[in-house]
């Protein structure tokens, strides 16, 4: 073989690992193009053009230890209310919750949090109980009673949870089956109808693809 060949044949070889790096990258990049929208947030921004945030709370879980926004700090979590006696909405939409639950117990990144919205009845002693029956562990799964007015002002206010409005006392009620999925930055990023098996589903997909979220 001349070196003229010989040239050419390192020449065209040189070529051709150019053109599959080039259309290795186009690839790359329309498949990026490609990938799956951003989950929106909810809720409306500031002044500023903020997102709305879940505001910071007090309140006590199943095992009597202090709740607030700090014990979900950098955790993706699912939020919802409830009361313990309910035989309506509630019994199904923690059922359903649980299949979430079982999906993610392991996953160190994800929590869950559910208010009664019956403080009076529902105790500490009460949501123990509830939990146990769930068989959700203490440290993943919170179960938290506290100040009505408060749990209630979250729901509607923060949660954005619940329409209506209510001052949280005595004759106000409260009675949702939401569940809220909320972000590492504590922006509320979906809504899923927890007696529904299909909106659970999506809730499933949502959070997989929010953990994927940089």
């Amino acid at each position: 073989m001349t070196k003229e060949n010989k040239a050419r044949l390192i020449g065209a070889a040189f070529i051709g690992v150019v053109i599959i790096t080039l259309v290795s990258v186009a690839y790359n990049m329309t498949r990026n193009n490609m990938a799956e929208p951003r989950l929106p947030s909810y809720g409306p921004r500031d002044e500023m053009n903020n997102a709305h945030k879940i505001s910071d709370f007090s309140l006590i879980d199943q095992t009597g230890s202090k709740v607030s926004k700090e014990t979900f700090d950098g955790e993706i979590f699912v939020a919802n209310f409830f009361f313990a006696t309910c035989t309506g909405i509630c019994p199904r939409m923690n059922g359903n919750l649980k299949k979430v639950y079982n999906i993610f117990e392991k996953d160190s990144g994800i929590m869950f949090i559910s208010h009664t919205v019956n403080p009076e009845e529902d105790s500490v002693s009460v949501l123990s109980d509830y939990a146990n029956s769930l068989g959700a562990n203490d440290n993943k799964w919170k179960f938290v009673t506290g100040d009505k007015k408060q749990i209630y002002e979250l729901a509607r206010e923060s949660y954005l949870a619940a329409a209506g409005e209510g001052d949280g006392g005595a004759e106000d009620f409260l009675h949702t089956q939401n569940l809220v999925l909320v972000d590492k930055e504590f922006e509320i990023r979906g809504y899923y109808d927890g007696t529904d098996s299909l909106a659970v589903l999506n809730l499933i997909k949502d959070i997989y693809k929010l953990k994927k979220e940089k």
